[in-house]
């Protein structure tokens, strides 16, 4: 059984927000890859399939 890699990306101004969401995240899961982006533009910029996006 192959397990899927998920992928999220957490994009808010506040890094502190962006830093607790991820934790709960990791907390949830350890295996989930969850970048932070801190603003709409950065996360077009570097754009990837994820597979939630969260736009606190």
């Amino acid at each position: 059984m192959v397990l899927k890699m998920y992928q999220i990306a957490v994009c808010d101004d506040e890094p502190a927000v962006c830093d607790m969401v991820a934790e709960e995240i990791k907390k949830w899961n350890q295996d989930i890859k969850v970048l932070c982006f801190h603003s709409g533009e950065a996360l077009i910029t570097e754009y990837d399939y994820y597979d939630a996006k969260d736009r606190a």
